[in-house]
């Protein structure tokens, strides 16, 4: 799952282009979004939408609040997010919809209920790709591949799980930092919290391993204020860390490239664009270069204030998940 035993017994890893995009748009438009209790069969139910544009009603028919035909931007709050892995994993990835309750407080950071969906991969624990919980916590995940990692530390794996359960960004800085022992590999988390007082924020946490000594993941916090945009792939942007020289490092770059040549994101239709882009033939966006590609984009997830779509291709809609958490 992890790349700690190669790498702390001088061996390579695999150099394949596992990663993923992310896209967090912040433009505050029509659209506001309440979060409920989480709904017993939640791959029918996940967003609950309410628009303030006067005069609209809701119609099957209509395009979505936030869609925007070209030309014209109706400005909303996204978190878009393509998951890619190894072609194998293709269609052999589900969600995970759990509500955990314990009598007595559970782990490091004392939790006695959970309720949060995720999508997994078979044999991983949740939290690892794009999820959600009932206090509004809305995050994806870039894996970052540090050129040195960190025995006896703890894995991404495991800090993503526990985020599951924060409340709040601070107790989500917390979580991340680890303090007393550290992450024992690179990760970038890109989050938002629907519940939040005041305006949106998104924000994108780099993520180090605790190498030398270190007792706490080293963090560096980028934030997306209203009217803003970030991009954020598999390589360190900001944190000063040395990385992994292989595919996943040019394949961000080339990505990031062509990210920047689009337009920016400031709509539903400006992230569809973005995330299906296919214009580098060979490390694009959406991974989907046919039946030789190792690695290509097994979801898509603008999981976000709106509405969360997955596809596993950019010719197949897997599922359409709207209406309420």
């Amino acid at each position: 799952m992890d790349d700690i035993l190669p790498n702390v017994l001088a061996q390579r890893s695999s150099d394949n282009t596992n990663g993923c995009s992310t896209v967090c748009c912040n433009y505050p438009g029509q659209l506001r979004a309440i979060w409920l209790d989480l709904v017993p069969n939640l791959l029918t139910s996940v967003c609950f939408v309410i628009c303030t544009c006067p005069g609209f009603s809701w119609s099957s028919t209509q395009l979505l609040p936030g869609y925007s035909a070209p030309g014209v931007h109706h400005f909303v709050e996204l978190l878009g997010h393509t998951e890619d892995a190894l072609a194998e994993t293709l269609n052999h990835i589900y969600f995970v919809s759990a509500h955990i309750i314990s009598e007595k407080p559970q782990g490091r950071w004392n939790v006695t209920e959970e309720r949060f969906m995720s999508l997994c991969y078979a044999g991983h624990l949740p939290g690892f790709t794009m999820s959600y919980n009932h206090h509004g916590l809305v995050f994806s995940v870039n894996i970052i591949m540090a050129k040195t990692l960190a025995a006896g530390k703890t894995p991404r794996h495991f800090l993503t799980r526990a985020l599951l359960a924060s409340e709040n960004f601070v107790q989500a800085q917390q979580v991340l930092r680890d303090a007393g022992c550290g992450s024992g590999d690179g990760a970038s988390i890109n989050m938002t919290f629907l519940n939040q007082e005041g305006d949106r924020l998104f924000h994108n946490a780099e993520v180090g391993p605790a190498c030398g000594g270190a007792k706490e993941s080293p963090l560096n916090i980028l934030t997306a204020s209203p009217h803003e945009h970030m991009f954020h792939a598999n390589k360190y942007l900001r944190l000063q860390v040395p990385q992994h020289d292989g595919n996943i490092v040019s394949s961000s770059d080339r990505r990031q490239a062509a990210f920047m040549k689009l337009p920016e994101p400031r709509s539903k239709r400006d992230m569809e664009i973005i995330l299906g882009d296919q214009s580098d033939k060979e490390f694009s966006i959406f991974r989907e270069s046919g039946d030789n590609d190792y690695v290509k984009t097994v979801a898509v997830d603008p999981l976000s204030v709106l509405i969360l779509w997955v596809f596993a291709s950019l010719k197949q809609e897997l599922h359409i998940l709207d209406s309420s958490v």
